[in-house]
């Protein structure tokens, strides 16, 4: 067989085809996304794929549905890169308005990008071959698409769809089957303006204001404010350990709609939740319920929490937002994706000064409470800058397992690490630095909310962290069942390493 056949009809010039060909894969490549890795694998792949789908009338079809697909996306993955979750639920969700508005923001060039692929379909469709079936040139394009990326991108989009769909089902069979029975009794707000603030696997010993002897929370360290010493997170997880702390009775009720959101607005507090952690997914979704009974709701991720890597700094951009509205009293809840594993992904471009002293995970896990402590120092700033009368509360929905093993950082219901967690309040009317050890529960946290913001319930009593005790052994979900924070074995704390890793 002639090769040179394989690839090009006789009527056209090859080198011309060839050419074309190559301009148009690096369009795509690029248009699509595909170029953060491997870029020059995926560009000359999807080039011998075209040459091999020109030859023989199926593979042509199915490469025009493939250009098809990519010249819509085109103007979006130009901006936004790859296809994700989070774009198809954007997607999914988006109403006219919000489609007109994206479309305004797309450069007019991007569009000239989606022409120019339907073009060049145009002309593949006009060129490629008919006289015969090319077996050969079917076999090979079948062999190269196996673990391409128009393939991966292909099935990703099917999956991602199907995902979105089940979990927007999810999300509103959640949503019917709750409602809140808070019953408010009279009383005051103690403050104006409160901002709740849930970070994301940090734990307290690991931060200097607690006793790390590396300095790894310089503000907070001399900061006025609370800081209580043996609050123990509800469970090693998120979605179980936020499910015990916002809803005050999950355990009897996994459906129950009391949780402090809704108690908030039912309080008449103006309320927002704001978010970096995802809307739909898995890991997501009930929380993203509890999370609808705030009145304005701000999403930083329209999928899961990993679909897109937004820095927790854009939660202080939202916030001095809802700060600006006039509503008063308000409460306002930020979700960070804080200290999640892998935390060398949470840094973003904030510096890590740890990477000679320590491995690099554990570095980028330290580098990532300097950078909590920055975000809380800048927030304080903003409260105070917006409102006389403030409180801001801080805590952790769990911590980690923090080791010199293989997998240095991970979430770990066995050990005592994976629940001790930091909780921290600054207030316009708190003027020192006050530690606090005392042994609490999240499980408490509704109470909390109620001896913070001054409100009120028939249904649980305020519970003061200063004062009020637990009543017995501080118990945690470990993922099975409820066991005793203190039967969980102890972890060593990592310290700077005489040998001065390098990072790598």
């Amino acid at each position: 067989m002639n090769i040179r056949k394989l690839f090009c009809p006789d009527n056209t010039p090859r080198i011309l085809l060839f050419l074309f060909f190559f301009v148009i894969s690096v369009i795509t490549t690029i248009a699509c996304g595909y170029t953060e890795k491997n870029a020059t694998g995926n560009v000359l792949l999807l080039f011998l794929l075209l040459l091999l789908a020109h030859r023989n009338t199926l593979t042509s079809i199915t490469a025009l549905l493939f250009l098809f697909c990519c010249a819509l996306y085109a103007p979006a993955g130009m901006t936004y890169g790859k296809i994700n979750n989070s774009f198809i639920v954007a997607l999914l969700q988006t109403t006219a308005d919000e489609a007109a508005e994206f479309t305004g923001m797309i450069p007019v060039y991007h569009f000239l990008v989606s022409a120019a692929i339907l073009v060049f379909m145009v002309i593949f469709w006009r060129t490629h071959h008919r006289g015969h079936r090319n077996w050969l040139a079917l076999l090979l394009f079948v062999l190269c698409s196996v673990n391409s990326w128009p393939l991966r991108m292909v099935k990703g989009t099917v999956v991602g769809t199907t995902d979105t769909l089940r979990e927007m089902q999810r999300y509103e069979q959640l949503s019917q089957h709750r409602a809140d029975s808070w019953k408010i009794l009279p009383g005051a707000p103690l403050y104006d303006t409160i901002v709740i603030v849930t970070g994301e696997s940090v734990r307290r010993d690991y931060m200097s204001v607690y006793g790390y002897p590396v300095p790894t929370t310089p503000w907070l360290n001399t900061a006025p404010g609370l800081f209580i010493d043996g609050y123990t997170s509800a469970a090693a997880s998120t979605v179980p350990s936020l499910s015990r702390t916002l809803i005050y009775d999950y355990e009897q009720n996994p459906d129950s709609g009391n949780n402090v959101v809704a108690l908030a607005a039912k309080a008449g507090y103006s309320t927002w939740w704001i978010s970096n952690q995802g809307k739909l997914g898995e890991h997501d979704t009930r929380i993203s319920v509890i999370a609808s009974d705030a009145e304005h709701t701000v999403f930083l991720k329209k999928g899961s929490f990993a679909s897109r890597k937004t820095d927790d700094m854009l939660l202080l951009q939202e916030t001095e937002r809802a700060l600006a509205d006039k509503s008063s009293p308000k409460v306002i809840f930020l979700h960070m994706i804080g200290s999640h594993p892998n935390p060398c992904d949470r840094l973003n471009s904030w510096p890590n000064h740890y990477l000679e002293q320590y491995p690099r995970k554990i570095a980028c896990y330290l580098a990532s409470i300097s950078k909590l402590d920055n975000f809380l120092g800048q927030l304080d700033g903003i409260l105070r800058r917006h409102s006389r009368h403030f409180a801001m509360l801080y805590f952790s929905d769990h911590g980690l397992s923090v080791s010199d093993s293989a997998n240095p950082v991970h979430h770990d219901g066995h050990v005592q690490g994976g629940y001790s967690v930091p909780l921290i309040i600054t207030a316009s009317d708190i003027t020192s630095h006050q530690s606090v050890s005392r042994k609490i529960s999240a499980r408490h946290f509704a109470g909390i909310f109620q001896w913070l913001t001054g409100i009120r319930t028939e249904n649980i009593p305020p519970f003061n962290p200063l004062v009020d005790r637990e009543p017995g052994p501080v118990m945690v979900f470990n993922g099975e069942k409820n066991v005793p924070a203190d039967s969980l074995k102890s972890q060593r704390l990592i310290y700077p390493d005489s040998n001065n890793h390098t990072g790598k």
